[in-house]
């Protein structure tokens, strides 16, 4: 049997917040992660460049709550491949406006 390294298990290193998602995703982020996830809904957006959960289609939503010195790209469907049917889509928030959206 392998042995599992704990550094593996150890949280993400960035703060993991979501958008216009379903509590059930922000709950299960958090319990998967281990980590509080923040709502942007809630005005708790990260002041450091994070992940972001969020529904598709809503990057105007999100350059307005974050004001015209951060960016963002998405990565996509947090599923590639596979069905989505919450929507959703994995965006990396920066801290500065280093960036092109």
């Amino acid at each position: 049997m392998e042995k599992i390294d704990k550094r593996d298990l150890s949280p993400p290193s960035h703060p993991v917040a979501v958008f216009e998602a379903r509590r059930d995703v922000e709950y299960g982020l958090g319990f998967y992660l281990d980590q509080r996830v923040q709502r942007y809904e809630r005005g708790e957006i990260p002041l450091t460049e994070h992940i972001l959960v969020a529904r598709e289609g809503e990057h105007e939503a999100i350059a307005k709550r974050l004001g015209p010195t951060r960016n963002f790209v998405s990565f996509g469907s947090p599923f590639p491949g596979e069905a989505n049917p919450q929507h959703l889509e994995v965006l990396w928030i920066s801290s500065s406006g280093s960036m092109a959206r």
